[in-house]
């Protein structure tokens, strides 16, 4: 994300930061005209968010929405959960080598920071459609709309299900390991 944004004439910094359990999370910031704001591809909203030194702020509209806190605390609701997810930002603008180590750690997934594999090794996809937002969170999707959400394994084939419902082009589909699909599905691949 950082190297598409700085391709893209934006002036950016990597952060770090700590979550539930003390789980590491890295994310971006983007500078314009000196505010910054905060473009995760996690903590998703359809619009980055201000992080302002004097308010509360929010992005997003619909289902999803993010908050930020005076403290740099971030507040997210995730689509496929009822509970907050919070982030907060313990170091801005840190170097490569700094980040790196701290993905590390979570590759690792130590016992210290459970919650760090939430997202590892899984397949998980969010789009914006209808309204809503569509997440597919290993085999499982969630439609949720301002007020409705619906939560049901994947039937079929979910190579088809992420072309024709969440639009992921059918040649990178094609490149997706068949680890990341149901045991059924792998053995039809076959």
């Amino acid at each position: 994300m950082l190297v598409l944004l700085r391709t893209l004439g934006f002036a950016t910094e990597r952060v770090l930061g700590t979550g539930g359990s003390n789980s590491f999370h890295g994310s971006v910031i983007v500078r314009i005209d000196e505010q910054r704001y905060l473009v995760d591809p996690t903590f998703l909203a359809e619009e980055p968010l201000a992080l302002l030194s004097s308010e509360r702020s929010t992005a997003g509209a619909g289902p999803l929405k993010v908050w930020a806190d005076t403290d740099g605390t971030i507040r997210w609701q995730p689509p496929q959960c009822r509970f907050h997810a919070v982030f907060r930002i313990d170091e801005f603008d840190c170097s490569f080598e700094t980040f790196r180590e701290h993905h590390r750690l979570v590759e690792a997934g130590d016992d210290e920071h459970p919650l760090a594999r939430l997202y590892h090794d899984k397949l998980f996809i969010r789009r914006n459609a209808d309204g809503g937002v569509r997440t597919y969170d290993n085999g499982i999707v969630v439609r949720k709309t301002e007020r409705r959400s619906n939560i049901a394994k994947a039937a079929g084939d979910h190579r088809d299900l992420l072309t024709a419902e969440f639009g992921v082009a059918a040649g990178l589909v094609a490149q997706i390991p068949a680890r990341f699909f149901p045991q059924h599905e792998m053995q039809s691949a076959r």
